[in-house]
């Protein structure tokens, strides 16, 4: 071994006089191995003579062993082995019958290698352990099934049969709804057409998986990220399927918020003395996320809740059941602009008829003495008992 030894393989500048912890090895003479060698060094037209050397880092372990059985008995370890997308079946069959003792044999050449396989090992259990731990925050409909409890605090319903029913009665038009895309879908004139005209593409979720995460969010009041955690989907999935289903719902469950006239509308006992009352209406206020642009903030953002919210007028019938709802208003919005502006109410009311309100509503503004009565009640001073 002379100690001007250099390394053959591309790229490589190994030489003895320069490494003293690098071996070098001739070009075997057995025309098969020596065969392998050189498609391995992949050197274009290269006819090594007996001073040709390789050096010790082209082979696994950093050490060249003569047993054919071992994964270090030929090179493997070059620049250009990567670019190579496999090597033949027929220079790599003999390691597969001893993959495991070969492994195990590396591992006993290299101890800088079992402590990369330790951190491995350790990091695949910490992450098995966060997984295991993410399912349990998920919700599933196992859960509410199992539990009534767990029903009515995620969804709001009293049990999964209830539950069910709603969604059996939304399931046929769910299954052809038109996923929404944004402002573009609301633009078409068919989006509130039942959703028949396009169905939405196939979804990881069942629709009844996508039921239990709006019902879910409207519930609890989840932010779109929560929702997303909580049901290991990505923020536009949850955003989609929610929007989607509202969308959905008001169609299909729209005609189920209608006031009752005061001859057919059963009323609760406590109002008993109260046989005029049509409606009790109040404002009520729905917190929402904080929007980016500053003219959009400003005109959600409520100073009576101090958050951003949207508002509504709601009605609601002496059976109890909610019966109105006016459109969505910025919690700027003050009492009296959303009255003045749900004219569908103003023109259900028939003369004679009486409102209970709050104090705080001024409805005297919109309404002639002629048509309607109004019927302040103030929570604090004057309670109806039962």
């Amino acid at each position: 071994m002379g100690k001007n030894d250099f390394c053959c393989a591309p790229n490589c500048s190994n030489r003895r006089n320069r490494q003293r912890n690098i071996q070098f090895y001739r070009i075997p003479k057995d025309k098969a191995v020596r065969q392998k060698w050189l498609q391995r060094i992949s050197r274009k037209g290269f006819e090594p003579t007996e001073s040709i050397r390789l050096c010790s880092q082209h082979f696994l372990g950093g050490k060249r062993s003569m047993d054919p059985a071992n994964a270090s008995y030929l090179p493997s370890l070059f620049d250009h082995s990567h670019d190579k997308s496999s090597n033949t079946l027929k220079e790599h069959d003999y390691v597969s019958v001893q993959a495991d003792a070969n492994a195990q044999k590396i591992a006993e050449d290299n101890p800088e290698l079992i402590e990369i396989m330790r951190e491995l090992q350790e990091k695949v259990t910490s992450l098995e352990k966060d997984n295991l731990k993410l399912r349990e925050r998920m919700i599933t409909l196992d859960d509410i099934q199992r539990s009534e409890k767990l029903c009515s605090f995620y969804t709001g319903f009293p049990n999964y049969g209830t539950f069910k029913a709603l969604f059996h009665y939304l399931k046929d038009a769910g299954a052809t709804k038109r996923n929404w895309r944004g402002g573009e879908t609301a633009n078409k004139s068919h989006f509130s057409d039942r959703f028949q005209r396009k169905p939405g593409p196939d979804s990881a979720q069942t629709l009844e998986e996508e039921f239990l995460i709006v019902m879910n969010r409207l519930k609890v009041g989840l932010f779109q990220k929560d929702s997303a955690l909580r049901f290991d989907l990505s923020e536009a999935t949850i955003s989609r399927v929610f929007t989607s289903w509202i969308n959905l719902m008001y169609i299909e469950l729209k005609d189920l918020c209608e006031m009752p006239d005061c001859e057919s509308s059963e009323k609760a006992k406590q109002f008993g003395r109260f046989p005029m009352v049509r409606v009790i209406l109040d404002c009520t206020e729905i917190c929402t996320e904080k929007p980016s642009p500053l003219q959009a903030n400003k005109a959600i953002y409520s100073h009576y809740k101090s958050h951003n919210t949207f508002k509504y007028l709601v009605g609601i019938s002496l059976h109890p059941a909610v019966v109105y709802v006016s459109r969505a208003w910025g919690g700027r919005a003050s009492d009296k602009h959303i009255t003045s502006h749900s004219q569908d109410l103003i023109d259900a009311l028939k003369p004679g008829e009486q409102v209970t309100v709050d104090r705080g509503l001024p409805l005297k503004a919109f309404f002639f003495p002629e048509v309607l009565n109004l019927l302040f009640q103030t929570l604090k001073d004057r309670a109806i008992h039962s």
